[in-house]
């Protein structure tokens, strides 16, 4: 593990300019009635992150949880992807190989439909998509069920929502049920060559806020 990724940092004027710069251009500022009443909540839970020193990960969360204040899809911190200069986009940490799809909020494999997801290193599947729903704004159902699909793979959400998982597993246990049977199956992470590496934080926690 690469512990200079561990660094914690003074992020409190990075979250001033991306505010300064979001309220700046977004358009939801420009359109009266459109900004969410808990906006100001967002805003200032994302300053207070910063008041002191946070890992790239924490800033980079806060960021994402600012931004789904925005009721835009679209805008992103960079989580889970980061550009490499050359137009190839990489994802920031390990995620696990497999096909998933979302339907209804529940959780299948998308190769064998009739088997479902029910916990994913222990953590079960309604915790994943709570933090889903957490840092990323769906813009509809369709869209909710596909980054429950997507994201459900990704190391960090699975973290945030208390799967067993550390930085030197090599693998990831479903638990999955078919036919009333319930049954699990270990999936390895798949890396890449071109990653950046997780943090090894023992725990990122970042309270709620309240709407």
């Amino acid at each position: 593990m690469n512990n200079d990724k561990i660094v914690k940092i003074d992020f409190s004027g990075d979250v001033l300019t991306v505010i300064d710069i979001t309220e700046s251009v977004h358009p939801i500022f420009k359109i009266e009635n459109m900004l969410p009443d808990y906006y100001e909540n967002y805003k200032r839970e994302y300053i207070l992150t910063a008041a002191a020193p946070i890992t790239r990960t924490e800033f980079v969360l806060a960021t994402q949880r600012y931004f789904t204040a925005l009721l835009d899809g679209h805008m992103g911190s960079g989580l889970r992807e980061m550009a490499d200069g050359k137009g190839r986009r990489y994802q920031d940490g390990r995620n696990i190989p497999a096909r998933f799809t979302a339907k209804n909020s529940r959780l299948f494999l998308a190769d064998e439909p009739d088997t479902e997801i029910i916990k994913i290193g222990g953590a079960a599947v309604a915790n994943i998509f709570e933090q889903i729903d957490k840092y990323y704004y769906s813009e509809n159902h369709s869209d909710r069920m596909q980054k429950y699909a997507n994201y459900a793979k990704y190391e960090l959400m699975l973290r945030l929502a208390g799967a067993n998982i550390s930085p030197e597993d090599t693998c990831a246990e479903l638990t999955l049920s078919r036919n009333g049977k319930l049954f699990a199956e270990s999936v390895d992470f798949n890396a890449g060559q071109k990653q950046t590496p997780a943090e090894s934080e023992p725990k990122i926690n970042m309270s709620p806020v309240i709407k």
